[in-house]
C-alpha cells in the first residue's frame, strides 16, 4: 500500500483533478484531515480508533463541473506525552480513489503533495488535554518533511462507523462592542496570549482594533473570517464559552490558550478556516501590531452531530432545557461520546454512561456507543495502567493515570447496552477475559471484611466536597462495586460474584447511622448527600429499606453537579416523585439553557458549560412526559 508519513509536526496538501462523475473516496490519516471539491469544504476526520487502529473514511462523491479539483489536507501533530483528545501514533495519510463500480482509479501517490504552509508550530499548547494552538503567519512558509512509503506497515483499518459530520451550517455573530485599542510602550513578548493582552487597553473610542462579537448561544465549530491588510499586522482571535467582567474571551479559563494568532501580510487577502472546531459563545478580535486591516464578519461553521438523523421527543423539544440538551449531544457526539467540545473532545467513561442513554433516545439505535465501547475492546493492553485496569478516557494518552470508579461505571454502561438499548454486539462475551481481570484487580484491594480498601489511582466519586472522603473503606464506591458485581453474574452465571456483592452490602448496611444516612467512609462522621443516592441506587433493596433519604436544601456536603444531582434526579425519577424532579430540573438547569443554550459541567461557570453527561436531562425529561 503507498501511503504518506511525516517527520515531526505537518500540514500538507494533497490535490487531484477529477472530471465530471461520480467517485467514493477512502481516507484514513493520523492525525487530521479536511476534505474541499472545488474549494468547498466537504468533510472532516477522522473517527478517533484505538492504538495500533486506524478509522478509514468512505466519502461518495458527485462532481459535475469539466474539471473538479479534490484536495486533502492533512494536519499531523507530533506530540509525545499527555493527550486525551487524539493520542500519540505515527503519522500517516492513505487514500484510494474508486469509480461509481468500485474500480480503483489510484491510491495516495496519484496525488499531487503540495508541503508549503503558513502554519507556525513553535507554540504553546492549546491545553494539556489537546495540541496546539493555530498560528498562521501569511509572512512565512514554512515546509513539512513527508515521505511516500509502499508497504504494508500501516494500522489495521476499521469502518467509521458513525454518521459523518456535514459542515455546511454556517452560523452567524453580530457585534456586540468595538474599540479602539491603546498599545503599551513596551510590548510584552509571550506564548501565552493572555499574558500579552494583559498590558493592553482601550482608550473610550469606538473603533476596530478590538471587536467582541456574540453567537447568542454556545456553538462549536471552524471559525471563518476573510481580512485584507494594507500593512503586516498581527491578530489575536479569543474565544470562550462565558464573559468575564472585562469582556475579554479567552481569559476565563486561565489554564489553557483560547486564542487562534493571525499575521497578515501586507496587499493580501487571508480567508481564515481553522483546522480545529472550537466552543465559544463569545469571540473577540485584537489588532495587536500594525494597521488595522479590512475585517469580513466571524461566522462558525457548525461541527455537530447531523440533525437529520435526531429524532426528538415532543416534550424534550417543548422545553428550554430540553432544547439546550439536545445542543449539548450535538456538540459532544460525533465520533464519540466526549465530555466537552472545547477543553478536552475527550472520551471518557462515567460521562459516557449517560451520554449512551441519551444517544439512544435521540437516534433510536447504538451506532456510535459501539464505535466508543469497541475503541476500550480491540487494544491486547493498555500502556502504563496495571492489568484489569480500564483507561479513564480511550483513545488518549493518560500516562498511566486512571479512575477505578470510572472502570465500574463501564460495566454499567456495557449492562445497558445489551439489557436495555438491546445493542447488537454480545460485548458481555467480548469483554468476558478482561471482566474477569478486571475482576482480579479489585479483589486485590478487598480487605478482611470484604470491602474494598485504599485502591490505588485517582480516586473519584464526583465533582464535590464529599470526594474528601473517598480514601480508605469508601462505601459509595464499594456499592457501585457490588451493582457491577451483580452484573457479571447475570452475564457469566459465576455465583462468586452474586455472594460478594451480596456480602458487600450487608456489611456497608450495617454502618447506615441511627437517622438512617448512608455514611460515606467509617473512619469519617460525614454522610454527604450524594452518597446517600449511590445507596439508593446501587445497595439493593434490603439496603434501601434502611435510609431515610432526608435530604434537606442545607446539606453539609450538597452534591455537585456532575454526578451528584444527576443521580439525585434518578432517585427522584425511581421513586416516583415526578412533580419534584420536574421542578428541580427546571430550577438548576434553565438558568444554564437560558444564558448559553447548553447544559454545564457544574452549577457554576469555572468548568466545561457545554458537557455531554448532561444531556442526559432530555432522557429525564422524556420519562416525566
Amino acid at each position: 500500500m503507498k501511503y504518506i508519513s511525516f517527520d515531526g509536526n505537518s500540514l500538507i496538501n494533497c490535490t487531484r483533478q477529477l472530471p465530471a462523475g461520480n467517485y467514493f473516496l477512502d481516507i484514513a490519516v493520523f492525525s487530521l484531515y479536511r476534505l474541499k471539491v472545488n474549494s468547498v469544504l466537504q468533510c472532516c476526520g477522522p473517527a478517533r480508533a484505538p492504538h495500533g487502529y486506524a478509522r478509514c473514511d468512505r466519502i461518495k462523491l458527485a462532481v459535475s463541473e469539466p474539471v473538479n479539483l479534490l484536495e486533502i489536507e492533512v494536519l499531523y501533530y507530533d506530540k509525545a506525552g499527555r493527550s486525551l483528545y487524539l493520542p500519540s501514533q505515527r503519522g500517516f495519510a492513505y487514500f484510494k480513489l474508486e469509480d461509481e463500480n468500485g474500480n480503483v482509479i489510484t491510491e495516495t501517490d496519484g496525488f499531487t503533495v503540495n508541503a508549503g504552509h503558513h502554519r507556525d508550530f513553535a507554540v504553546e499548547e492549546f491545553t494539556d488535554q489537546r495540541h496546539l494552538m493555530e498560528f498562521y503567519d501569511q509572512t512565512r512558509v514554512f515546509q513539512s518533511r513527508w515521505q511516500l512509503h509502499d508497504d504494508n506497515d500501516l494500522p489495521e483499518f476499521l469502518n467509521r462507523g458513525t454518521p459523518l459530520p456535514e459542515p455546511h451550517k454556517i452560523l452567524p455573530s453580530k457585534i456586540i462592542l468595538r474599540k479602539e485599542l491603546t498599545a503599551p510602550q513596551q510590548i510584552i513578548h509571550s506564548s501565552r496570549p493572555a499574558e500579552e493582552l494583559a498590558a493592553f487597553s482601550w482608550n473610550g473610542k469606538d473603533g476596530d482594533g478590538f471587536i467582541l462579537y456574540d453567537f447568542s448561544r454556545i456553538v462549536t465549530g471552524f471559525f471563518r473570517q476573510s481580512f485584507y491588510a494594507s500593512g503586516e499586522c498581527e491578530l489575536l482571535l479569543g474565544f470562550d464559552e462565558l464573559p468575564d467582567e472585562k469582556n475579554f474571551p479567552g481569559s476565563r479559563q486561565w489554564w489553557g490558550n483560547f486564542f487562534c494568532r493571525i499575521k497578515l501580510k501586507k496587499g493580501e487577502k487571508f480567508d481564515f478556516e481553522s483546522f480545529e472546531p472550537y466552543t465559544c459563545r463569545y469571540v473577540a478580535l485584537w489588532v495587536i501590531s500594525g494597521p488595522i486591516p479590512q475585517i469580513s464578519p466571524l461566522t462558525v461553521r457548525e461541527y455537530a452531530f447531523p440533525e437529520k438523523y435526531l429524532h426528538i421527543p415532543p416534550a424534550v423539544a417543548a422545553s428550554p432545557v430540553g432544547r439546550a440538551a439536545v445542543e449539548t449531544f450535538r456538540q459532544n457526539t460525533l465520533d464519540l461520546f466526549m465530555d466537552c467540545p472545547g477543553r478536552e473532545r475527550a472520551a471518557w467513561l462515567c460521562d459516557s454512561f449517560f451520554t449512551a442513554r441519551t444517544a439512544y433516545l435521540f437516534t433510536g439505535n447504538t451506532d456510535i456507543e459501539e464505535v466508543f465501547l469497541e475503541n476500550f475492546l480491540l487494544p491486547e493492553s493498555f500502556a502504563n495502567l496495571p492489568s484489569g485496569m480500564l483507561p479513564m478516557c480511550y483513545p488518549a494518552d493518560t500516562t498511566g493515570a486512571f479512575i477505578p470508579q470510572w472502570a465500574m461505571w463501564f460495566v454499567l454502561q456495557v449492562d445497558e447496552y445489551r439489557y436495555i438499548r438491546n445493542g447488537k454486539r454480545d460485548f458481555a462475551n467480548e469483554f468476558k477475559e478482561r471482566f474477569l481481570k478486571w475482576h482480579e484487580f479489585f479483589r486485590k484491594y478487598t480487605n478482611a471484611d470484604g470491602l474494598l480498601e485504599n485502591l490505588p489511582g485517582w480516586n473519584l466519586m464526583e465533582w464535590s466536597t464529599a470526594n474528601d472522603f473517598i480514601s480508605g473503606i469508601h462505601y459509595p464506591t464499594n456499592l457501585l462495586y457490588s451493582e457491577c458485581l451483580m452484573r457479571l453474574y447475570k452475564w457469566y452465571g459465576l455465583p462468586e460474584m452474586r455472594d460478594e456483592a451480596e456480602h458487600i452490602r450487608f456489611i456497608t448496611a450495617n454502618g447506615i447511622t441511627a437517622d438512617g444516612r448512608m455514611p460515606d467512609n467509617p473512619a469519617h462522621p460525614v454522610a454527604s448527600e450524594t452518597a446517600q443516592y449511590f445507596a439508593w441506587l446501587f445497595g439493593g433493596e434490603a439496603l434501601r429499606k434502611k435510609l431515610s433519604m432526608n435530604i434537606t436544601a442545607h446539606e453539609e456536603f450538597p452534591c455537585g453537579l456532575f454526578i451528584g444531582k444527576f443521580l439525585r434526579f434518578n432517585y427522584l425519577l425511581d421513586s416516583g416523585q415526578h412533580a419534584v424532579l420536574a421542578g428541580e430540573i427546571d430550577e438548576v438547569l434553565r438558568p444554564m439553557a437560558e444564558k448559553t443554550g447548553t447544559l454545564w459541567e457544574k452549577f457554576t461557570g469555572d468548568g466545561s458549560c457545554c458537557h455531554g453527561f448532561a444531556s442526559y436531562a432530555a432522557v429525564l425529561l422524556d420519562s416525566l412526559a
